[in-house]
């Protein structure tokens, strides 16, 4: 059972208030020929996940289908029986998007959950990632989004999925054997993906790309399909993750066509979800783990932007070579926040800081003292924005306590736009002071460093 969350939100998107299960599957006696895929799957003995629904362990003995109707209702898809082995086929409706596995015990008990993202054409033999606390998380979310008014379309399963790790995962197991109401703590985390997913898009429409979460979702969901597929063989969670994250990086970089304006998106959706789980959330551990997968999910995407801004301004590639150096020494997949936060440091070091990659790239064009002013306007930029994201998550709850995630997305755009304004501003008066003017070089330092920098500022 889901708990309410105490916090009712209410969002500008389309969509339902609640989903709720509807009619069975049509009876045995209906012939009606349908188009199916076979869907095969293994519910993970001995994991956790059912702590996160607040079921006592047991054994599947049943897998149900169901699938979210143009209403946001749950109807029943599709049901077979689980094997002692843990493992099931299902046949599936073919060309079916954003459906919910549900691992049921002998006593009627939800004893783990995933998500399909979508099931492929009809006769086709699909395998999903093996049933476990992870995939609980990502169909809890899911679900969640559902609940708090997200329509269909708004809400895009690959990324969740992206931001839910097995990290996260482990801290709501870690959360739950705690005492803590898990139920609040999956409910703030789908409110901060939401609002990730939202600001993301909001993002892009301001610098005129006119892109969507469905866009996004039908863009990265063969990479969801092949991840699951090489989980349900059993590849090497991290090899198979990290080849699922760089899919979607990929995949998302060709639909936006500008890696800069992407890895802006990326940094300020993850921005909004730490600000939001911050405010929502009680765990410390959850609020770590969500940001660390949220960063995870874009490194690549914010450190290709950076590398590229240099490149495009001359700089050598063995220097670049030595960004790519510090970051492959992170684990390839599951870094903790800080060692995230560090490699980033370490990055901000090389570019900016005393005899950095930017001092030798300008020196001559700004001065010592100048690229220092340009480096400072772009830190205290930053820094503004972490607070100005806070205050719009504060102003979008009313008196009557009810969050508007579309309102809160919306205020966060505007406060990117005008730092990004006031950074230009103030880098005009800088050379006035000078008599110079700072032009391409000033922009080139000011970019680099406030999307670096801007990460920092993701820590709780």
């Amino acid at each position: 059972m889901r708990k309410p969350f105490p916090l009712v939100v209410a969002l500008t998107l389309l969509g339902p208030l609640a989903c709720d299960r509807g009619e069975a599957p049509a009876p045995p006696g209906d012939h009606t020929p349908r188009s199916t895929v076979a869907l095969s799957g293994h519910v993970v003995s001995g994991s956790p996940a059912h702590l996160l629904l607040g079921a006592q362990a047991a054994a599947a003995t049943t897998v149900e289908l169901d699938q979210l109707d143009a209403s946001g209702r749950l109807v029943a898809a599709g049901v077979a029986d689980v094997g002692v082995d843990g493992s099931f086929t299902v046949e599936a409706p073919a060309g079916a998007t954003r459906l919910i596995a549900s691992a049921i015990a002998a006593d009627g008990s939800v004893v783990a959950r995933g998500l399909i993202d979508a099931t492929g054409a009809a006769g086709a033999s699909v395998a999903i990632a093996p049933l476990d606390a992870e995939t609980t998380v990502e169909a809890e979310v899911f679900l969640s989004m559902i609940d708090l008014g997200v329509s269909l379309e708004a809400a895009n399963t690959v990324d969740v999925r992206g931001r839910v790790t097995a990290g996260v995962a482990a801290a709501l197991v870690a959360a739950a054997e705690a005492g803590i109401d898990v139920q609040a703590e999956l409910t703030a985390l789908a409110q901060g993906i939401a609002l990730a997913q939202a600001v993301e898009v909001g993002i892009y429409a301001q610098a005129g790309i006119a892109i969507t979460q469905e866009a996004m979702f039908e863009a990265t969901v063969a990479a969801a399909a092949q991840l699951s597929a090489d989980l349900a063989a059993g590849a090497d969670a991290a090899t198979a993750t990290a080849a699922f994250q760089a899919e979607v990086s990929a995949a998302i970089g060709a639909l936006v066509g500008d890696a800069e304006v992407q890895a802006q998106a990326a940094v300020t959706a993850s921005l909004a979800l730490a600000a939001l789980l911050d405010a929502t959330a009680s765990a410390e551990v959850v609020v770590e783990a969500a940001i660390a997968a949220s960063l995870e999910l874009n490194l690549a995407a914010v450190l290709e932007a950076v590398t590229g801004i240099l490149a495009e301004a001359g700089v050598a590639q063995d220097l670049l070579d030595q960004i790519d150096g510090l970051v492959a020494g992170l684990p390839l997949v599951g870094a903790t926040l800080e060692q995230i936060l560090g490699t980033i440091r370490g990055v901000v070091d090389m570019v900016a800081g005393a005899g950095g990659i930017l001092e030798g790239l300008l020196d001559d064009v700004l001065g010592g003292d100048l690229l220092s002013d340009v480096v400072d306007v772009a830190v205290d930029a930053s820094v503004q924005l972490r607070v100005d994201l806070a205050a719009a998550i504060s102003a979008a709850i009313d008196a009557n306590g009810m969050l508007d995630i579309g309102l809160a997305a919306e205020m966060i755009v505007e406060a990117s736009a005008e730092l990004a304004a006031t950074v230009a501003a103030e880098i005009g008066l800088l050379g006035d002071a000078v008599s110079i003017d700072l032009g391409v070089s000033a922009v080139i330092a000011a970019d680099v460093v406030a999307l670096l920098q801007a990460i920092l500022e993701i820590a709780p």
